[in-house]
C-alpha cells in the first residue's frame, strides 16, 4: 500500500499500489445494498482536522451523500468505515468505476475546506450462484488442498489446517505471516481457469485476533491484477468476502498475502470456502 497525498499535502490517504479492480458478488445481497468503503487516513497537519467522505458524480444507481467520518488529531493516523451509500442490485457481468473523494476540514463544523484527496475504485459485479466451478477450497478433508505457504520476509511464519477457526465446518486455514511487525506471507496456488469472457475468485477471510487495534494488511494478487486491504480490530473478527478478477482460459497463480503491520504473537489470518468461477 502507499500513501496518497491530497492537493495540498496536509492529508494523505492509504490506498492499494493500483486501481483496485476488486469483485463484489451480488448473489444474496440485499436489494438496495449499503456500500463498505474502507478509509485510512493520515493527518500530516500541526493541528486537528475533520474529514468527511462522498462519492463524485456516482452512477445513478448509487444514492450518496458526504458522510462525516470525525475528528484527526495532529499526526494521526485512522481507519474509519464510510457506510452510507446506498446501490440497487446489479446484474453479474456488470462493471462501473467510482471515485471516492476524502475531504479535510479545520474546523468542527466542516466548512473550511483545506485538503482533498481522490481515490479510483473499479467494482466487478458477478453472481456466484452461475457460471462454471472452476475450484473450491473448503480445507474440510483436512488438507491444504493444493495451497502452499511462502514467507518473502522473515522466518517464522506458520500455517495449520484446523477446527480452531473455520467458515465452514470442520476447517479452515490459519496462517501467522510472522509475529514481527513488517513480516510478510502469502499461500498460493495455481487455478486451471475454463474459457469464457469472465473469471474471477471469492475468498473468504478474518482476523483471529485478541489484542486490540493490531492492524495486517491482506492482499490478493492475481495475473489480472492486486488489492489490499486494511483489516483491524474491532470489526474483523466478521468473516469478509473480497474478490478479484482472473484470466479465462488459463492457468492463474494466486497469491492470498498478509503483511503484519505489529508485532504480536497472534495476529492470525484465517482462510475459507474460497471458490473460482468463470462464465
Amino acid at each position: 500500500m502507499i500513501l496518497k497525498k491530497g492537493i495540498n499535502g496536509i492529508i494523505a490517504a492509504v490506498v492499494p499500489e493500483d486501481d483496485p479492480e476488486q469483485v463484489l458478488d451480488v448473489f444474496g445481497l440485499v436489494d438496495p445494498f449499503t456500500g463498505q468503503f474502507f478509509i485510512s487516513i493520515v493527518n500530516g497537519w500541526a493541528a486537528p482536522i475533520y474529514c468527511d467522505a462522498l462519492l463524485v458524480s456516482p452512477p445513478a444507481a448509487w444514492t450518496d451523500s458526504a458522510q462525516q467520518l470525525g475528528v484527526w488529531a495532529a499526526g494521526l493516523s485512522q481507519y474509519k468505515v464510510k457506510n452510507n451509500a446506498t446501490r440497487d442490485r446489479p446484474a453479474g457481468g456488470v462493471n462501473e468505476a467510482l471515485t471516492l473523494r476524502i475531504r479535510a476540514y479545520s474546523d468542527a463544523g466542516y466548512t473550511t475546506q483545506i485538503d482533498q484527496v481522490d481515490v479510483a475504485l473499479t467494482i466487478f459485479y458477478e453472481d456466484f450462484s452461475t457460471g462454471t466451478l472452476d475450484d473450491l477450497t473448503t480445507f474440510d478433508d483436512g488438507t491444504q488442498q493444493g495451497w502452499a505457504l511462502t514467507q518473502e520476509v522473515g522466518s517464522d511464519a506458520w500455517f495449520r489446517v484446523d477446527s480452531i477457526v473455520f467458515r465452514s465446518v470442520p476447517y479452515g486455514w490459519r496462517l501467522q505471516p510472522g509475529i514481527a511487525s513488517g513480516h510478510i506471507s502469502y499461500i498460493y496456488k495455481t487455478i486451471t481457469v475454463g474459457s469464457g469472457t469472465r473469471a474471477a475468485i471469492i475468498v473468504h477471510t478474518r482476523h483471529h485476533q485478541t489484542v486490540i487495534s493490531r492492524q495486517s494488511v491482506f492482499e490478493i494478487e492475481t495475473p489480472v491484477s492486486k488489492t489490499s486491504f486494511l483489516l483491524m480490530i474491532p470489526g474483523s473478527l466478521n468473516w469478509m468476502r473480497v474478490g478479484m478478477r482472473l484470466t479465462p482460459g488459463a492457468d492463474n497463480l494466486i497469491k492470498l498475502r498478509v503483511k503484519a503491520r505489529y508485532k504480536h504473537a497472534d495476529n492470525q489470518m484465517i482462510f475459507d470456502d474460497i471458490e473460482v468461477r468463470h462464465w
